[in-house]
């Protein structure tokens, strides 16, 4: 992602986001098991409403980062490296897990 915000060509961009949106989608899969991991029955479904509830703010919140970006820089770059800042971040939150979670 980092590429196509800074090369400003179409096929190394093409591929990087590509290589993005592969990874995301394999890891929703696995996102969607941590509160099964440590919630059960009703905090369970609060686990996964907070996830859909985070989804949907990220809906609304993405495009208004990426446009508010656009206008201050003139530039889809600083968009693109706010995206990934944002999916550095979360796959830290993510990974930091293992550390506040213990398997039973």
């Amino acid at each position: 992602m980092v590429g196509a915000a800074l090369l400003h060509t179409f096929w190394p961009a093409l591929v990087g986001i590509t290589v993005v949106v592969i990874g995301v989608t394999t890891a929703r899969a696995v996102f969607w098991s941590i509160p099964t991991r440590f919630l059960t029955g009703a905090a369970a479904a609060g686990g996964f409403a907070f996830i859909n509830s985070v989804g949907t703010f990220g809906g609304f919140a993405g495009p208004l980062m990426m446009g508010w970006l656009k206008d201050l820089t003139g530039s889809f770059s600083a968009g693109i490296l706010g995206m990934v800042a944002m999916l550095l971040i979360s796959t830290l939150l993510t990974g930091s897990l293992k550390y506040f979670v213990k398997d039973e």
